[in-house]
């Protein structure tokens, strides 16, 4: 039988669980960004893995800004592709992501990131 508080899965047991968990370092002057943090739980969105299955990368980037309003960021960060994405899930109106961000959207990989804003604002 399913059980509406888990969706169905007979493995999933109701009660406090903690879904991830992240750590990292950040910051940002008028020239430079840096981001660097591990998490642990969210099988799509992490990248590149330390070895242990557990605790991968999420992200790792440095950004650099040639001009007023543009940013180039290379290494390991979020692909602009939807707006569930780019949120971070504090933000979001529900607890989870969506499926189709999910599964449909890439969410993270390594490169390059050029981003180009009119105002200073975001």
């Amino acid at each position: 039988m399913a059980d509406p508080a888990t969706y169905g899965d007979p493995e999933d047991d109701t009660g406090f669980k903690i879904r991830r968990a992240r750590i990292g370092l950040k910051g940002k002057d008028e020239q430079f960004v840096y981001r660097l943090s591990f998490g642990m739980g969210s099988p799509y969105d992490t990248v590149l893995q330390l070895g242990n299955e557990r605790i991968d990368i999420v992200d790792a980037y440095i950004g650099y800004r040639p001009m007023q309003g543009l940013w180039i960021n290379v290494g390991t960060q979020k692909v602009p592709a939807s707006r569930d994405q780019i949120m971070s899930t504090s933000q979001l109106v529900f607890t989870e992501r969506s499926l189709p961000g999910a599964w449909l959207v890439p969410d993270r990989d390594v490169g390059v990131l050029a981003d180009y804003r009119t105002s200073e604002d975001g």
